[in-house]
């Protein structure tokens, strides 16, 4: 609102854009970061009671959670029963062996053998559930041990996150089976994301690679009889695409359920007429009506470059290359901007280009993980692709990479020619890109710098009175400092993803401790009655609870942890390529065999 503002409307015109100057800061720097929309929910509110633990959206008397003095807490709730949906489905397909994930069983065997037909969801009950949940309970969390001072293997480990896991989902089942997402205070069911179940469709792979083979059936049933996407509701689409599009398309490939193949289909369809508004997609798109739109009337670079694997597997999948075609016209667009050196402001001005800073953190972070993870997808033969990552990245290390006298390094953002001292949590992906890098393509200089880089990102856990991060720290000369309007925390999943990846590249056991020493801390003073719950100040000493549990921490959070102590095999990077939601997509297989896209014509000449 610039220009000349008549005399008479000026007082009323300044108050509404200082309302709307307001919301807009909150939704470019939001605190879910990738435009998550609903950073309002993390601001603390008169509604909310405060507890002896925390804070709390509801008061109830029975209730009796919060923080421990050891990282027991699991063992000490009581376990969930429940009695899972009733259906009258016949039994659906076994998983076609051509598409069989290997997968290990909880005894967790050095080989692991090739993934079970899963069964029947009519045939699953709580008997089997329970069985693997008593299983998951004999493993003590207490301070990292086994009870009697001996550390915990790594196979325990891995057990002692599906127990996690299951004290989640016994009560998502239980409470909100079917909603969006269930709130961990006091077991609200929410329909956050539109109420096409974005909890289950996320979190499907993680109970598949954890070999939860009953949660597994019920969602899949739940999604073959329940799961709708022709209704009148907005979504946004890159976060629908990471989540949804990328849960199924995972599923699919990991079970062979033809059914979830054509679900991701349909989905796909119906985020495809975000493209009516050109190249560069719009940011929502009404999925029964395909009416589209930027929200706020700006786009976000993150959102529309992120988009890539999800359709270019769906196109890969199905034959049909018009997913592949707008995400190459996408890069195309993207390297033709006047941006050199491969760093591209973040906010995208429909119908003009790019503006504003430079930065790694929200907005801006999935950018370069996708050049680097298309060009992997896509077996590794697109030149284009390899180039303008490293482009990118020479440019990121050379120029945005700093360090503190302590020796800190870091990634800073850049404002015009002026560096800032500040990292959010987001940006902390970046070390397993570079870790990855070195893995395709042995490149010591990048592997030292994701070394560098996941130290950083682990004090930021070390180094707060809880023990976990939040969502953005700074730095100046000396050393990193808090960001005193950012000490919340959402339990995001960066830190460990890119310890996760570190250790199977180098096989330095460090990684694993330090992963542990997270999980351990997230037990300790997030864990509440029907899950887990972020906390509003890091460095508070008692927790107060903004009753969050994002759908990424079981897609994402818990999933990296859990193969950070599974058995080396059960994933492999030369099979698999993680989206930017933890969703892994087959690699593309050689020569001949691509469907669309630059890379078939290369790969079939």
């Amino acid at each position: 609102m610039r220009g000349n503002i008549p005399r008479v409307l000026g007082g009323a015109l300044i108050l509404s854009a200082i309302v709307f100057f307001a919301l807009y800061s909150h939704i470019e720097e939001s605190a879910e970061g990738r435009i998550k929309k609903k950073w309002i929910a993390f601001r603390p509110n008169a509604a909310e009671v405060k507890t002896e633990h925390g804070v709390m959206g509801q008061q109830d008397d029975n209730l009796s959670f919060g923080p421990k003095s050891t990282v027991d807490q699991i063992d000490s709730l009581p376990q969930t029963s429940f009695v899972p949906p009733q259906t009258t489905l016949s039994p659906l397909p076994s998983p076609a062996s051509s598409s069989s994930f290997p997968i290990v069983s909880p005894a967790f065997e050095t080989t692991p053998e090739p993934a079970p037909a899963l069964a029947p969801a009519a045939d699953i009950g709580p008997t089997q559930d329970h069985a693997m949940e008593a299983e998951s309970a004999s493993v003590p969390l207490q301070h990292g041990s086994n009870g009697s001072g001996q550390s915990l293997g790594q196979p325990d480990r891995a057990q002692a996150v599906v127990k996690a896991f299951l004290h989640i989902w016994n009560a998502y089942e239980k409470h909100a089976f079917g909603q969006d997402e269930i709130k961990p205070l006091d077991g609200r069911g929410v329909q956050s994301w539109g109420g096409f179940g974005a909890v289950m469709l996320d979190a499907l792979d993680t109970m598949y690679l954890m070999n939860l083979t009953g949660p597994v059936d019920r969602a899949r049933q739940w999604i073959a009889t329940q799961l709708h996407f022709d209704r009148n509701h907005n979504v946004n689409v890159f976060e629908t695409t990471i989540r949804q599009l990328g849960g199924l398309l995972t599923a699919y490939q990991l079970t062979g359920d033809q059914h979830l193949l054509s679900q991701a289909n349909e989905l796909g369809k119906r985020l495809t007429k975000a493209f009516g508004c050109g190249v560069v997609p719009c940011s929502d798109v009404n999925l029964g009506t395909g009416h589209a739109s930027f929200l706020g009337g700006f786009g976000s670079l993150a959102e529309f470059t992120s988009l890539a694997l999800e359709f270019k597997t769906l196109s890969q999948e199905t034959g049909d290359c018009t997913y592949s075609d707008h995400v190459e016209a996408i890069f195309e667009w993207l390297t033709k901007q006047p941006f050199g050196d491969g760093l591209y402001p973040f906010s995208y001005r429909p119908g003009g280009g790019l503006t504003g800073h430079v930065t790694l953190g929200a907005r801006g972070d999935s950018t370069y993980e996708y050049l680097f993870k298309e060009w992997v997808l896509t077996g590794r033969r697109d030149k284009r692709l390899r180039e303008a990552y490293d482009r990118s990245m020479n440019s990121i290390l050379g120029q945005l990479l700093q360090r503190t006298r302590n020796g800190d390094a870091y990634i800073a953002e850049k404002m015009g020619s002026r560096l800032e001292g500040k990292m959010d949590h987001l940006v902390c992906f970046l070390p397993g890109v570079l870790a990855l890098d070195h893995y395709y393509d042995p490149n010591p200089i990048r592997l030292r710098a994701a070394e560098d880089l996941i130290k950083t990102c682990y004090k930021m856990y070390t180094r707060t009175r809880l023990g976990i991060a939040p969502e953005i720290v700074r730095f100046n000369d000396a050393d990193m400092v808090d960001d005193t309007g950012s000490m919340h925390s959402l339990l995001r999943p960066e830190t460990v993803e890119s310890l996760f990846i570190i250790f199977k590249v180098t096989g330095d056991e460090k990684y694993r401790e330090w992963g542990w020493d997270i999980f351990s801390k997230w037990v300790k003073c997030c864990q509440v009655q029907y899950g887990f719950s972020g906390v509003h100040n890091v460095q508070q000493e008692t927790p107060q609870y903004n009753n969050e549990m994002p759908t990424f921490f079981l897609a994402e959070t818990l999933k990296y942890i859990y193969l950070l102590f599974a058995p080396t095999d059960l994933i492999t990077f030369d099979r698999y390529v993680f989206n930017t939601e933890a969703h892994p997509l087959r690699i593309f297989p050689g020569p001949g065999q691509q469907k669309c896209g630059r890379t078939a014509g290369l790969a079939n000449q």
